[in-house]
Formats: structure tokens, C-alpha cells, sequence
């Protein structure tokens, strides 16, 4: 899968996953992508709006769900929180 070769050869501050994907699910591309990077956080953006699709999405470990379509500002907002929390728990105290 493309995804899984870009984000084991790059650093990303964040993925960005649809559980809608051509040749996979989200959760499963998330699954896999913990295999060897652990700590990056996933958003997901998906039009599958069910609470059964949240649910697989949070305890395969994204830190938020967002159902599509999403005002742009909570968007930019959920995705500069997310960053924030991750850079704030990586510092050393």
C-alpha cells in the first residue's frame, strides 16, 4: 500500500485517515501504521457517520473523529489542537 511506504520513509506530525480508502479500511491502515510508528496522532475525517465507525476509529487509536462535511474551521481547529497536544506531550518536563 502507498500510504504505509510514504509514512514509514517520512515523519508526519499527523495523518489525516478516511475509513473509506480504495484498498484498505482506515482502521486498518491505522493498525498497521502502529506497527512501527506509535506515537504520530490520526484524525479521522469520514462520511461514515455511525457511532460503531467512531468507536472502531478511537480504540484503534486516532485521538478525534470528524464526520464530513465538517466546517473548515473546526477542521483547522481539531488539526492545531491535536498538533498542540502532541508537541506539548513530547517535551521533557
Amino acid at each position: 500500500m502507498e500510504a504505509l511506504a510514504l509514512a514509514s520513509g517520512e515523519g508526519f506530525d499527523l495523518y489525516i485517515l478516511d475509513n473509506r480508502l480504495p484498498d484498505s479500511t482506515g482502521v486498518g491502515l491505522l493498525v498497521s501504521l502502529r506497527e512501527f510508528d506509535p506515537h504520530t496522532p490520526v484524525l479521522f475525517y469520514s462520511g461514515d457517520g455511525l457511532e460503531d465507525d467512531r468507536r472502531k476509529a478511537l480504540d484503534a487509536g486516532a485521538v478525534a473523529y470528524l464526520i464530513k462535511p465538517t466546517d473548515p474551521r473546526e477542521l483547522a481547529d481539531t488539526v492545531f489542537r491535536i498538533i498542540g497536544d502532541a508537541n506539548k506531550s513530547s517535551l521533557p518536563e
